[in-house]
């Protein structure tokens, strides 16, 4: 019979409908604007020295040549903007295996050396943690930070592992939280970058050329609010850890 296909092809139409009418509206965004969208009143406003925030990146037996290459670019260039001194980069480990611990240190100590962190603290600031009792996983990684160190920084921005972001994204996200007082979370829109294959490169493409009217879209419909996709977004730290933490942030 041909009710199942009429209805797999009324699934499948419902769907293109929906990504053609967000794009759609991310167009229109782009024309009009959006008034419930985030502003910057100030794109070059200083930054209060006391808006301390801590660029935190989970890992967990990950590839050591990613995590760390990836680190130092964003380290790199955000001191290109002058205000590397209002940012903490942790290295927030569960990695499991010794031989894997042994690398991310090596590491880590070696990028300590190019940025300059030492006695002197005048490059960047970069700390690693190991947690030797690895529970609820990434979400009590994050956890674990915000218990330790959370008090000491108002904003926070989670990275993945094989994560790099502008020096200049980072400025503007703590721009964009300084000047929006009630905004708790400012996502970014990740875009692929150096895929291996012809179809990642496709689809890096395709996220490059559509991306920002997927997103533009997406904020539209959404009246201004936001969905958290794990990293890659700016949190405030000071309501995260009071309304967010639940029980995986108490102490034990």
């Amino acid at each position: 019979t041909p009710w199942p296909w009429t209805a797999m092809q009324a699934l499948l139409l419902a769907w293109v409908a929906a990504g053609f009418a967000t794009a759609l509206m991310g167009a229109w965004v782009q024309v009009r604007g959006d008034r419930q969208a985030l502003r910057l009143a100030d794109p070059h406003a200083p930054v209060d020295a006391h808006a301390r925030t801590a660029v935190i990146m989970p890992v967990c037996n990950e590839d050591i040549t990613v995590v760390f290459s990836g680190l130092r670019s964003t380290c790199e260039s955000l001191a290109a903007t002058g205000a590397l001194q209002l940012f903490d980069f942790y290295v927030l480990s569960d990695t499991s295996k010794p031989e894997l611990r042994a690398a991310e240190l090596r590491a880590w100590q070696r990028l300590r050396d190019i940025l300059g962190d030492g006695p002197i603290g005048a490059g960047a600031r970069i700390f690693y943690r190991w947690r030797r009792v690895r529970r609820k996983r990434k979400a009590g990684n994050v956890a674990d930070f915000c218990k330790r160190w959370g008090k000491n920084y108002r904003y926070m921005v989670v990275l993945d592992a094989d994560s790099t972001m502008h020096g200049d994204t980072l400025l503007s996200l703590v721009r964009l939280m300084e000047q929006n007082p009630r905004a708790g979370i400012v996502q970014t829109l990740p875009r692929a970058s150096s895929q291996p294959t012809l179809h990642a490169r496709v689809q890096q493409f395709a996220s490059g050329v559509t991306g920002r009217l997927f997103a533009l879209g997406m904020s539209w419909w959404q009246l201004g609010e936001s969905h958290y996709w794990g990293h890659n977004a700016i949190i405030r730290v000071e309501p995260f850890m009071k309304h967010c933490a639940l029980e995986i942030g108490r102490a034990h």
